[in-house]
């Protein structure tokens, strides 16, 4: 892997034509030209007649950007807000220019869910390479050795080169000896805030014109190495770019996955108020929820509020619970917030919420509450709630996300995971209709982050504290459940 790395970094310095513009771009920060949309408009008016789904004005402005980018795009898809409909809507218009496409991202889900859409929309002329194992089921018969796209000798892949005119993969195999054989008209680099430069740079020497898609307040790229992160490698080039040519940036800010009181925290810490609901519909949704029942007919004032559909969002404050809800350090682990959660998730989902998820920025208590959750029978099943760490829940979306911060201590310190405002913004906008949240507001208020955002649920009056008779609940409640037959 290093070597690869060194590798795409020293292509960058080459005496080639092709690195110069490259540097030219990405280095020398040279703004994004566009050609007159002159014609391409009406022939992407024709290309996207059949589409069968509708765009927003954003989405189309997009669009067009791609297909007249004489050098790059910047895409910033805010929470929800459609990236994947406009790219495929992208690909579709490309094409009816007679452009090739390269779609690319660091993860495979996140190519897969806009090829398993090329079909529905007449793109068939889609090839996919990588493993059998991680593309999905629905994509399979566009693999590279498919029947579709049969490739057993060097033979096969020139006349494969020839054929596909949209091809996908992910940036860890742009290495394939197919790409020695194929320059791309256009590269869609999808989820590209969370992509090193030196992991970039292979997709930007297989296109005239690259496009990055993503958002750079959201998960920057994975780096362990803090010398590496000291010295940028933490990083992206869309962060780069976005910060250079503020004004080129096409923000699709219209979201269609949470009801409207949930974009109001977003908004204040990260989209300055830009963030809105696509349609009154989703401003305007509800978890669905029958009546409480069984053990949970006696429940108590704090789990009655968390029920009420009304209730978009509370945070549980455990401050009052002292000694019994503290953390246990290395690694973070806090049961009375499992506990919490637990009980939490059991009453969504046995009362009809069928996508549920709770989550964690700690491993440890991922780990743990999935194995309580493994443990009952009653939360088990098609439907049963998950439990993620934020950054696994990047890119996801569930109706109900129950989030355990964990950190609960005499000396009101956090970790240092806490601190950071771009995982804290993935983490709250995760959930369609609702949102809990459970920490010690005390502990929590020492990251500035936390601090903002209680501060504000203070002002709404969403902060729900709670009494040492909280966990006597929990523990009634979670006795009630039939352990799991292994």
């Amino acid at each position: 892997m290093a070597a690869r790395t060194r590798g795409n970094v020293l292509a960058l310095f080459t005496q080639t034509e092709r690195a110069a513009i490259i540097r030219r771009r990405i280095i020398d920060l040279e703004r994004p030209k566009f050609a007159p949309i002159g014609d391409h408009k009406r022939k992407i008016e024709v290309a996207l007649k059949d589409l069968g789904f509708p765009l927003n004005d954003e989405q189309l402005l997009a669009v067009e950007k791609i297909v007249t980018a004489e050098d790059y795009v910047l895409v910033q898809g805010f929470p929800g807000a459609g990236k994947t409909a406009m790219l495929v809507a992208a690909v579709k218009a490309l094409r009816a220019q007679g452009k090739s496409v390269l779609i690319t991202s660091h993860t495979h889900s996140a190519i897969d869910n806009v090829f398993s859409r090329l079909p529905g929309v007449g793109v068939h002329e889609f090839m996919r390479i990588g493993d059998e194992v991680k593309v999905v089921d629905a994509v399979q018969e566009y693999r590279l050795g498919s029947k579709r796209w049969p490739c057993s000798n060097s033979d096969d892949l020139r006349k494969v080169s020839e054929r596909a005119m949209v091809v996908g993969a992910t940036c860890h195999a742009m290495g394939h000896a197919y790409f020695q054989r194929k320059m791309f008209d256009v590269v869609l680099i999808d989820e590209s805030g969370q992509i090193t430069l030196p992991s970039i740079l292979p997709p930007l020497f297989a296109a005239k014109t690259f496009v990055l898609v993503g958002d750079h307040h959201q998960l920057p790229p994975l780096v362990k190495s803090k010398q590496a992160i000291a010295g940028g490698l933490g990083r992206s080039l869309l962060a780069m770019l976005c910060d250079a040519h503020p004004d080129m940036v096409t923000k699709l800010s219209s979201q269609y996955r949470m009801a409207e009181p949930l974009t109001r925290l977003p908004n204040i810490l990260t989209y300055d108020g830009k963030l809105r609901c696509g349609t009154e519909s989703v401003a305007k949704q509800l978890l669905s929820l029958a009546p409480l029942k069984d053990a949970f007919s006696c429940a108590p004032q704090w789990l009655a509020h968390v029920m009420n559909p009304a209730n978009h969002t509370v945070f549980l404050d455990t401050s009052a619970l002292g000694a019994a809800a503290r953390e246990t350090p290395k690694p973070y682990i806090n049961e009375a917030e499992m506990d919490l959660v637990l009980t939490t998730v059991s009453a969504l989902t046995t009362h009809g919420a069928t996508s549920v998820c709770a989550l964690s920025p700690f491993n440890a208590q991922v780990d743990a509450i999935k194995a309580r959750l493994n443990g009952f029978k009653a939360l088990s099943g098609d439907d049963a709630p998950r439990a993620l760490t934020i950054d696994k829940a990047q890119g996801q979306d569930m109706d109900a996300v129950c989030i355990s911060f964990v950190c609960s201590n005499d000396e009101a310190k956090v970790n240092v995971l806490l601190n950071d405002t771009s995982r804290f913004n993935v983490a709250i906008t995760r959930a369609k209709k609702k949102l809990i949240l459970i920490g010690n507001a005390e502990t929590l208020r020492s990251s500035p982050v936390l601090a903002r955002a209680l501060e504000f649920y203070r002002a709404e009056g969403w902060i729900v504290p709670l009494t040492i008779e909280a966990l006597d609940f929990t523990n009634f409640v979670l006795g009630t459940f039939e352990p799991s037959v292994l």
